[in-house]
């Protein structure tokens, strides 16, 4: 779980940070803005989708 904190902190924001520390992000998670939790849906699907066309 941690590693995928870290890979996807770097691209998330919420209303009143531009940019979040993964520890924040770690000890928050149950607060995901519903945006943040899309871009990370989207993001994954195109890496499963490149695994898959590998």
């Amino acid at each position: 779980m941690n590693q995928v904190f870290k890979t996807i902190v770097p691209f998330l924001s919420t209303p009143f940070k531009k940019n979040l520390s993964f520890d924040s992000m770690r000890s928050k998670a149950y607060i995901a803005e519903e945006r943040d939790k899309e871009i990370a849906v989207e993001t994954l699907q195109r890496i499963i989708k490149q695994i898959r066309e590998y």
